[in-house]
């Protein structure tokens, strides 16, 4: 939903104050009592409208090709060389898990 707003040019974010305030936002509202509000999403028109640079597929992207030639693996690539490290970390670890599961 939050995408075909943005495509109609409008600004819209996901709000969970439902959940802190349900009983005031409910009354205000009028929601009826079997419905259960578990967010709300506020739309308008923006401000402002940054466009933001896109980075090419192959640089967000990383297309591993199996042995076999038929199967492919897409993973995202991280931004900067701490994620990178990050990356290796965690799956080292998700490695050594699974080591000691099986």
């Amino acid at each position: 939903m939050l995408l075909v707003f943005q495509q109609m040019g409008l600004g819209a974010v996901w709000l969970v104050s439902p959940i802190q305030a349900k009983k005031e936002i409910e009354a205000i509202l009028k929601v009826p009592s079997n419905i259960d509000l578990i967010c709300l999403i506020a739309v308008g028109y923006p401000d402002e409208s940054p466009q933001k640079e896109r980075r090419p597929v192959e640089g967000v992207l990383e297309f591993v090709y199996y042995p076999d030639g038929d199967s492919v693996m897409i993973q995202s690539k991280p931004r900067c060389e701490v994620g990178a490290a990050m990356t290796r970390v965690s799956r080292l670890l998700i490695g050594i898990l699974l080591f000691f599961l099986f």
